[in-house]
């Protein structure tokens, strides 16, 4: 067994999972859904405040994007159907 599984339905799966891997006994994401990113935040402390890092799960990318940066999931890389990055508006 390598360690890789084909997310399916279950409590302790992510549904927008398309594949991920069984670390230390913990499932993690790996590759995520489209509209989806992998959340893999290391651990910080914002403000004064401890900020627990990502559990490789899959979160939302930015509202109307299908396609986002996974190392910077504020970043679209392909729109939705219907939409546009807006480069028209500065012509």
């Amino acid at each position: 067994d390598d360690g890789f599984c084909q997310a399916r339905s279950g409590s302790n799966v992510d549904s927008n999972c398309e594949e991920g891997r069984k670390d230390k006994g913990e499932f993690k994401c790996v590759k995520c859904k489209e509209g989806f990113f992998v959340d893999k935040r290391p651990e910080s402390v914002v403000n004064g405040i401890r900020v627990p890092a990502g559990k490789f799960n899959c979160l939302p990318c930015i509202k109307n994007c299908k396609i986002c940066d996974h190392n910077n999931p504020l970043t679209c890389i392909l729109c939705n159907t219907g939409f546009s990055f807006g480069y028209d508006n500065f012509k």
